[in-house]
């Protein structure tokens, strides 16, 4: 559940960076309120994405900092680039484009906190990897 309330953070506070380029578009609209948005993004979306993250990291015999850089691109391109890069016609052009920006930034910023905190706690040291003992646990 941490990992839900990071990206519900991380989701509200780049909104309110877009916001001020979006208001007039929205404000012609009616949308659902904040706390069920908040329940949505914390109970189904933040689970789904670190649930994502998890099945990725999980399969990488690779140090946490590669973890954390993984789930920044997976959360790019699913939760960013790939539904804000075709036109909508719903969404204007300059509304999607302003949106783009946002979830990338806030996405980028919750996959890495994501993949680094769904590292297996014994997430193998780089040199190990070097020497093709990736996904064998190191004994001291």
């Amino acid at each position: 559940m941490l990992v839900a309330a990071i990206y519900v953070v991380c989701y509200f506070v780049a909104g309110m960076f877009v916001f001020p380029f979006v208001r007039d578009f929205y404000m012609a609209r009616a949308l659902p309120s904040g706390g069920l948005v908040a329940a949505v993004q914390f109970f189904v979306r933040g689970p789904l994405f670190a649930v994502a993250i998890a099945m990725l990291v999980w399969q990488m015999p690779t140090p946490r900092a590669q973890h954390a850089v993984a789930g920044s691109l997976l959360m790019c391109v699913i939760g960013g680039l790939a539904p804000l890069l075709v036109p909508n016609p719903l969404m204007p052009d300059a509304i999607r484009y302003a949106h783009m920006v946002e979830v990338v930034c806030s996405n980028l910023v919750f996959g890495g906190l994501a993949g680094w905190l769904l590292s297996p706690r014994r997430a193998i040291l780089p040199a190990a990897a070097s020497l093709g003992v990736a996904g064998k646990e190191l004994r001291a």
